[in-house]
């Protein structure tokens, strides 16, 4: 891990907390789980056994580079803040939450990612697309794998071959 926002997490004795560039404790090692500060917020984790996903009783929220709890750790996984929006995973679902833990995407995927350059890749039931940052299904989600997007083009994979989509054209392009 590396500093960000010019915090760094660490742990000792199986808890987490955060040191500053100096490497003097900011936050005292408590939580389960940390992830990097990004725009003055971080998830962590609450309970025991966050790294049995199924068996755990770990919950995921949020704090501010006081230690303040600012998203009450109520999900499953949550991971930092892309495009204002984060990650969440509720009840097996896959959601998309803002800074104020407010659900701007609704829990409705069974997978997903973080968003880069305005899209996140989703699926539900094995069925790979691409939603942006208001929800909008960009890519039906119809294929076997898709690639995170770059350049204005996402790779795609159907009936075992992998072809382009260019983002501002919804025809694909097969190999």
């Amino acid at each position: 891990p590396g500093f960000s926002d010019e915090l760094v997490d660490f742990e000792l004795n199986d808890k987490h907390g955060y040191l500053d560039i100096n490497g003097a404790i900011v936050i005292s090692p408590q939580f389960a789980d940390a992830f990097p500060f990004r725009h003055g917020i971080a998830a962590i984790a609450v309970g025991d056994d966050c790294n049995q996903a199924y068996k755990s009783t770990c919950k995921y929220g949020f704090i501010n580079k006081s230690g303040e709890i600012i998203i009450n750790p109520k999900y499953d996984l949550a991971t930092r803040f892309n495009e204002g929006l984060a990650f969440a995973l509720l009840n097996k679902k896959v959601g998309y939450i803002n800074m104020k833990g407010e659900t701007i995407i609704p829990f409705q995927f069974d997978s997903g990612s973080d968003f880069l350059n305005g899209y996140a890749r989703v699926a539900i039931k094995n069925k790979n697309g691409l939603i942006d940052i208001k929800g909008n299904i960009i890519i039906p989600l119809i294929f076997e794998d898709i690639s995170r997007p770059e350049e204005g083009m996402v790779g795609v994979k159907i009936n075992g071959k992998w072809g382009f989509i260019k983002l501002d054209s919804p025809k694909p392009l097969y190999l």
